[in-house]
Order: structure tokens, then sequence, then C-alpha cells
């Protein structure tokens, strides 16, 4: 996948929207793929979590608990000195969301200004790829990451320590937004 793929429940918990968004991420890659309605069932299990609301976990599909371990490995949340599981993404509002779009699109015109002839000249003239790329298909190989905005905002954040303090690996490119 490049770029964002969002999910949103309305009216979950007490929220009128809840949303998560994935930037340049497979679904599989966040554990996403243990239940037939994974994204719904993933987004619940990921916003009880944030809430502390361990007993509505009793009602997701036991396929998705069973992976919890798996789950663990993507970083999407972790378990806390009590065994207690809570997320390891940033939780916004859906106007800072807004704010993110709209600082996104003020950049991103600006770098395809300045680097246009540039990038223009790297399609046509496009880098030889090593023999173990050669079977993927064009339209893969020449893919831009369209959302870096958003992963390299979470990434500053984690480095200024707003959120995942203590936490050395890298950031999950994963936001929860919440209205209320």
């Amino acid at each position: 996948m490049s770029g964002e793929c969002v999910h949103t429940r309305q009216n979950l918990l007490g929220a009128k929207e809840i949303s998560m968004c994935s930037y340049d991420t497979d679904s599989s890659v966040l554990g996403a793929n243990y239940h037939d309605n994974s994204d719904d069932a993933y987004l619940k299990f990921v916003y009880s979590i944030y809430l502390g609301k361990t007993d509505m976990l009793e009602m997701l599909d036991k396929k998705l608990l069973e992976g919890i371990n798996e789950i663990l490995e993507f970083n999407i949340m972790y378990r806390d000195n009590e065994g207690q599981l809570k997320i390891n993404i940033p939780v916004i509002t859906m106007s800072d969301r807004w704010t993110l779009y709209s600082l996104s699109n003020k950049y991103s015109k600006e770098i395809a200004e300045e680097y246009r002839d540039k990038i223009v000249a790297l399609v046509k003239n496009p880098v030889k790829l090593p023999n173990h790329l050669k079977s993927v298909p064009n339209w893969i190989k020449y893919l831009n990451c369209c959302n870096l905005f958003p992963s390299a905002i979470i990434s500053e954040a984690k480095d200024r320590g707003l959120f995942l303090k203590g936490y050395d690996k890298p950031a999950p490119a994963v936001i929860l937004c919440v209205k209320k």
C-alpha cells in the first residue's frame, strides 16, 4: 500500500468518530488480519485498549485475541509493568488531523515545485535496478511515498519525547484520531 489507509467507526464507546490512519503500511504489517472483518475489529480493539475498557475485549473475535503476541510485535501496543495492554501510537483530535493534512498539502506543494525538474529527469531516466527487483512491476518500482509528512511528524514527536518515551524502536506509522 502506498499512502494513507483510514479505518473509521462512528459512535463507539462515547466517541462520535474514531479513525485509525496508517501510512504506507499494509494492514497485515499492523496485525489487522486476524478477523474476517479485520479493520472494524482491529479499530474496536485498539480503541478499547486506549480507553482501558478491557471488558469490551470479550465481544471481539477470539482469533484477534489469540494473535495478541504477534500484534505486540508490530509495536502498536505493549504491556506495561503490570501486564496491562497499552497503545503505543499517538492519539490526536480530528481537528489536529485536519491541521496535519493542511500542513502536509502545503509542504508537499513546496517540495514538488522545488524538485520538479529532478523528479521528471528521474522518471525519464530511471535508476537501473538490481536483479532481485526486476520481477517487480514498474508501477510498484517507482511508486512514491505519498504520505511521508505524517510519518515524519510521528517520528519527530517520538524523538522529542512527546510519546513513546524511552522507546528505542521505530515509531509505528499510525495515528488514532478521536472526535468526542
